[in-house]
């Protein structure tokens, strides 16, 4: 392996960037994702407007999006392991009955439940699948970088092993 090599690639299977100050909401890195994300986006988009002037957390943002992505086919879609089995949503840990015994994360649900609830309607999502949503979210999402290594948001990868891993620049 060589300095430049690619050592992992992935398509994200859904993200939230931190909104930049100019919009306070919704940010994307160049014109072809923006493009890509708008399927998503003018169903989160409504609900922004719904809320203004408050600006929906980043967390709850990234439940909607998913919930978006598996309504649009995303229960569908699996990655390959290098094992070749294969990772769909559904399939990732949830550690449920673990964020159940902590109380910060069953308020945050909480509040996210009531987010997917304005966004879609009450009777759109049980709370028990948002829940799971939620689970996997909090368990296999991992924080995205820039090339400064500054955080600007957070994504799900299908394909990725662990919550947890290090890369080691030499």
């Amino acid at each position: 392996m060589k300095e430049g090599d690619v050592i992992f690639e992935s398509e994200v299977f859904s993200h939230v960037i931190n909104p930049d100050i100019a919009s306070q909401v919704v940010y994307y890195c160049d014109k072809r994702c923006q493009a890509g994300g708008w399927g998503a986006h003018k169903v989160e988009c409504n609900f922004i407007s719904s809320v203004k002037p408050h600006v929906p957390p980043p967390t709850g943002r990234h439940v909607i999006r998913t919930l978006i992505r598996l309504k649009q086919g995303g229960d569908k879609e699996y990655e390959v392991l290098p094992d070749g089995s294969h990772r769909m949503f559904d399939t990732l840990m949830t550690h449920e009955e673990d964020i159940k015994k902590d109380s910060v994360r069953v308020e945050a649900f909480a509040y996210y439940l009531k987010m997917v609830q304005m966004c879609f309607g009450d009777s759109s999502y049980t709370a028990d699948f948002v829940f799971k949503v939620f689970c996997r979210l909090m368990i296999n999402s991992v924080e995205i970088n820039d090339n400064m290594f500054r955080s600007i948001g957070t994504g799900l990868y299908l394909n990725l092993r662990n919550a947890f891993f290090r890369i080691i620049f030499i």
